[in-house]
């Protein structure tokens, strides 16, 4: 018990720095990355494995209560783009996942959760439950999310002035009035203890299900769909941002116990796989980008922030100071984490059996 409020310490000493220096995914990063030098330096980090299936849930809750019914009506008019974004990202998930494979002596259930684009808590949990390296999936994932986000938003910028000459005017004021809606929703929350309860209520339902069904990272994904079911139809789903950085700082305990000097030692093999990971999004990003230009209704601003693979509010924002359409990129990226998280580990579940 000793060893586990010590890591617990440690990890939160971990996290309360990374915040601070706002650090993506801090509280977890943080924690990880402490906890990892706690554990390669004294061997006495430990953090039971049976919270788990609980971390998983609250993570679900989370993002089961960013989907509102506006999202769902304004998905039909973006259903072509949607479904091309999901398919071009399989396709480029399992790409790199194969070259990363090819490069480097990770695993292929690492490799490919390494480089789905979904959020590095979220894929570093999931791995555990498929057996795969957690400390490189988180490593990983970090590398591609900064990457993204300190690079990405420039080149879509710079396409977008050279290669869309489209009039947003008339997006920016549906952009607008649609953000000013989703903000009266989200202020609107009952944030009262009896709400917080009843949302971790449908939350641990849909935990156990998963749980029960044993499907990869069943737990979170069907947290995730109860809680985002209760908050179409009532729009009232939350749970403090405190309680989801527990849970990350949790998270990264968990894996940060797992690091060892041996992984320490391998994290110059992480060249190559990272570039692999950053340049095959670029080039994913691109061509899905200017495709479902061509394809649909979407200017090329919108289709780029879309398709790349961050942060939902992170794309959102700086998309809407350039001219894109803010709100079909943040319901685009919404559709992109849910459809990710819910389907991706079973597609990469069933692609191992069958080359494993």
């Amino acid at each position: 018990m000793g060893n586990i409020l010590l890591t617990l310490a440690v990890g939160a000493l971990g996290a309360i720095i990374a915040l601070k220096l706002k650090i993506p995914a801090g509280a977890m990063i943080g924690s990880m990355v402490a906890v990892a030098i706690f554990s390669v330096f004294t061997g006495m980090a430990f953090f039971p494995n049976t919270v788990k299936s609980a971390i998983q849930t609250v993570t679900g809750a989370f993002l089961g209560m960013s989907v509102y019914r506006k999202d769902l009506k304004e998905i039909r008019s973006v259903a072509v783009p949607a479904v091309i974004m999901i398919v071009g990202l399989a396709v480029t998930n399992l790409l790199i996942g194969f070259g990363i494979t090819m490069v480097s002596d990770i695993d292929l259930v690492s490799a490919l959760l390494s480089c789905t684009p979904g959020g590095v808590t979220d894929m570093s949990i999931i791995c555990m439950d498929m057996g795969g390296s957690s400390s490189t999936v988180a490593l990983l994932q970090t590398a591609r999310l900064i990457f993204v986000i300190a690079f990405f938003p420039a080149m879509m910028t710079f396409m977008s002035a050279h290669f869309d000459k489209a009039d947003h005017s008339n997006a920016a004021e549906e952009k607008e009035e649609l953000l000013e809606e989703q903000q009266e929703e989200k202020v609107k929350k009952d944030r009262s203890l009896k709400m917080i309860l009843v949302t971790l209520g449908f939350a641990a339902i849909g935990g156990i299900i998963g749980y029960k069904i044993g499907m990869p990272a069943g737990s979170l994904t069907f947290a995730m769909l109860v809680v985002a079911t209760f908050n179409v139809f009532t729009s009232k789903a939350y749970i403090p941002m405190k309680v989801k950085l527990a849970a990350q700082t949790c998270s990264g305990a968990m894996i940060g116990c797992t690091m060892t000097m041996n992984d320490v030692l391998r994290l110059q093999t992480m060249i190559a796989p990272m570039i692999i990971i950053v340049v095959g999004y670029l080039i994913s990003n691109i061509t899905l980008g200017f495709f479902i230009r061509k394809v649909s209704n979407l200017d090329l601003t919108t289709a780029l922030f879309a398709t790349t693979p961050a942060g939902v509010s992170d794309m959102a924002l700086i998309a809407s100071d350039i001219g894109g359409d803010a709100p079909k990129v943040a319901v685009l990226q919404i559709f992109r984490l849910v459809m990710v998280i819910a389907t991706f580990p079973m597609m990469i579940s069933m692609v191992v059996k069958f080359f494993g």
